[in-house]
């Protein structure tokens, strides 16, 4: 589940094209929170602030979160994290994604920090 404003923000001129692409065929599985976001923090975006405030609402036993300032913020309300990479890491150990084939894709769209990990990730499953 992800709050309304998210995929608004994954469809931004801005994102990734394969991202916007992701969004506009809208999965099945992907349930959209239209719910208000909540309280804003100081410097994270109101996407983060709404599944702050949807994870908190849901009583969530995990939230995804990559943003850094998001992550800061996130673990100072005590919230329980998980990032993409990790995702992506526990799908190639239960056998549901091949890294090593996943990654060149991935690292298109993603920031060049990233990529590394994602390279290290990718070399670790390979």
């Amino acid at each position: 589940m992800v709050p309304g404003i998210v995929p608004a923000e994954l469809s931004h001129e801005l994102a990734p094209e394969s991202v916007q692409c992701w969004v506009a065929a809208d999965p099945d599985w992907l349930n959209i929170d239209e719910s208000r976001a909540g309280a804003l923090f100081d410097g994270i975006h109101k996407g983060e602030a709404a599944a702050f405030a949807l994870a908190s609402r849901l009583h969530t036993d995990l939230l995804l979160m990559d943003d850094r300032k998001g992550v800061i913020t996130a673990e100072r309300q005590g919230l329980n994290l998980t990032g993409t990479l990790a995702v992506l890491d526990f799908a190639a150990k239960h056998m549901l994604l091949d890294f090593a084939e996943a990654a060149p894709i991935l690292s298109v769209d993603i920031r060049p920090g990233v990529q590394g990990e994602l390279a290290r990730q990718a070399a670790a499953h390979g």
